[in-house]
Parts: C-alpha cells; structure tokens; sequence
C-alpha cells in the first residue's frame, strides 16, 4: 500500500474527536498525484506491508509537524539500535570525583599542620595556664584556712577574721605572715584594724603592730620609727604585764635607743616572769645606778626566753658602761656584763652564737655585733 493510501485509510477509521491537531484533517503533501497507478512494487518486507489495526492507528497518531511514514519508522528504529544514548559510567564518575576528593583531603591537612603548628609556636596566655572552668561550680564563702602557707590568703584570712571579732583566729594568721616576713600582707591585715581596737585592752594586736614595725624597720625602710615601735609594745605590756615576751620585746627597742636603764629593767622583769620569781626591787627603783643591779638567776636556766632576758641584761649593762653618766662604775658594770654573757653562752650555746642569732627577729645587726664585741671580754 502507498503512503497516500495508508493515511486514507487511517483518517477514515479515526473517530471525530480523535484528531488533536487540525493539521491531521489535511493530507499531506505529497509529489505523486492520486490517480497514479501503483505500478512499482513496494521495496518494504512484507511484514511491514500488513494492514495496520485501529488501535494501532490510534497510537501512531501524534502532533507532530511531519508524519512518520512506514519507510522512515524502519530508518529511525535501525539508526538508534545502531547509535544507543551513552550514560556517563560509574567508573566515569569515580574518575571526575576522586581527584576533587584527593585535593580536598590535602588542604585540609596542611590546615591543620599550619594551625597546629601557629599553637605550639605562641607564648601561652594566662587563660591557657587556668584550669579549665566547671560550669557549675559555685565559689564558696567561708574563709581561708589559717594554717595555709600562702601569704595572700593568710592576709585574707585575718582581715576576715578581724571583721567576724575572731581576734585569736586573726592575730595567728597575722603572726605567721610576720613569722614568713611576708611584711606587705601583714601590714594589710593590720591596717584592717579598727581605730578603737588600738589601745591596751588588745594587747596581742599591739603586739604584732609594734613587731610589724620592728622588722619592717630593719628591711624595707623607714616607715616605722623605733619610737613607734615602742609605743605599741608599752600598750602590749600594760595590757597583759604578766606577758614576759612583750617585756622582752620591749627591752629590745629601749636598747636600739640607748636608753640602757629602762633596757635593764624590762628585761629584768621578763626574766623574773619566765622564771616565776618576784620582781627584783632593782626594776622599780627610783636610781638609775641601782636599776642596774639585775641579780642573777638562783637556778640553772634552760628557757630560751629567759636566757634572751639575760643576755638582754648583759647587753644593756654594757651599753650602760660606755654612758658618761655611768663612768665612775663602768669596770664593774663591764665585769657584771660579762659575766651574764658566760651564764647565757654556757646555758645554752648554740641558741646564742651569731648564725642562730641572725635568723631571730628581735636581733637587730647592731646588736649582734654588740653582742660579739661582749663575747670578747672577760669577767
């Protein structure tokens, strides 16, 4: 069958509403007219020349511009079976992808090289050296232990301990920043120190001020005058005058002045006190020469405080052989000096020589070189 004659026979088959284009109401262009004979036989197999079926038909007709005719359907199916759509290849792709992944992976490393690198480089900030922070910690309120070595919060320590009235607690601490010569946190726990506290009737807190002084004056500088430093230990020694450390203490800063007479009856009186003996009558008496006559212990003396005392005599009856005013006696005065000096050294020796001097506090260098220029002389 020609293809004029097949698309006769598919539109008069199709129904009326079949058509979706109006173009499929008009036949096709065609060179050959209608009344030519079919004289050449057709060059398509046979099973190509079958009369199509109406649902055939119906399938066949679509809404394109040129219609298929039965010598190009053949052409085209041949052209596509012979040429198929190529699809890019998993291999294909693993080809595109792993390069891509390959360069990724390696920024990525040499990021991490130069940062890590950049870390150990830099100079740890202080924030690096804190431990790290616990989210829910909660910073607690009762005060610092008193028996810790760190200075900061031993000062912390007192001055909240001042503050609660818990004088004992307070005056500890502040003896141990004084016992460590940590000074500066020891004068800010003592300037925490109410006005009104600053009087006998607290004499450990004078104590520790005039203490304070004492060494502040030997090492920092001259804050604190002697004469500070003695006013505070007379408040101490009026407000406990059984206290046989605040009467030592005290000789110490009369002998720093030169005043050898009262030097000798503080320390008189303390080594009376260690010993639990009366008080000599030399201590209270009204002349100077005969405050000076300090009797020597009736027993063996083995307390360190008291053996101090003494040698706090000797010294003072020394200091008071040198004094114009004492010049008449001053053999005798050096001859009783030096004979305290022997009791001392003999009670106890290796408390008293000049290295385990030194570490004392109370020893100022011009005593201990006092107390060597005594260690020269005999009785």
């Amino acid at each position: 069958m020609s293809p004029a004659a097949t698309y006769r026979w598919l539109a008069s088959h199709a129904p009326a509403t079949s058509p979706e284009s109006p173009e499929a109401a008009a036949p096709p262009q065609n060179s050959q007219p209608d009344s030519q004979p079919d004289s050449q036989p057709d060059s398509q197999p046979e099973s190509q020349q079958q009369t199509a079926t109406p649902q055939d038909s119906h399938q066949a007709i679509t809404p394109v511009d040129t219609i298929p005719t039965a010598d190009r359907i053949p052409a085209l199916r041949d052209n596509r079976a012979a040429h198929p759509a190529r699809k890019p290849g998993r291999l294909q792709k693993q080809h595109i992808l792993l390069p891509l992944a390959g360069a990724g992976a390696m920024a990525i490393a040499l990021s991490s090289f130069h940062y890590t690198m950049g870390l150990l480089r830099r100079e740890p900030s202080p924030a690096d050296l804190l431990p790290p922070m616990d989210s829910a910690y909660t910073p607690s309120t009762p005060p610092m232990p008193v028996g810790t070595t760190e200075t900061s919060q031993l000062a912390g320590a007192a001055i909240l301990n001042l503050k609660r009235e818990n004088l004992p607690e307070a005056e500890q601490a502040i003896a141990q920043l004084l016992d460590q010569n940590a000074l500066l946190d020891a004068k800010v726990a003592l300037d925490a120190v109410p006005s009104e506290w600053r009087n006998a009737s607290y004499p450990e807190l004078m104590f520790l001020m005039g203490r304070l002084g004492w060494q502040w004056q030997q090492q920092e500088g001259n804050i604190y005058s002697v004469d500070d430093v003695q006013r505070f230990w007379k408040l101490a020694a009026e407000g406990r005058p059984d206290a046989a450390a605040y009467w030592n203490a005290l000789g110490f800063a009369h002998y720093a002045k030169g005043e050898s007479v009262d030097a000798a009856r503080v320390w008189c009186r303390a080594a009376a006190l260690m010993l639990a003996q009366p008080i000599p009558d030399s201590v209270d008496a009204a002349d100077d020469r005969a405050a000076l006559n300090c009797p020597p212990p009736i027993q063996s003396v083995t307390n360190p405080e008291a053996l101090t005392a003494y040698a706090g005599v000797a010294l003072a009856l020394q200091q008071a052989a040198l004094d114009p005013k004492f010049s008449q006696g001053a053999t005798e005065l050096l001859k009783q000096s030096a004979a305290y000096y022997q009791m001392v050294m003999l009670s106890n020796p290796a408390s008293f020589d000049q290295t385990a001097l030194a570490k004392n506090w109370l020893w100022t260098p011009a005593t201990l070189r006092d107390w060597a220029a005594l260690g020269s002389r005999r009785p």
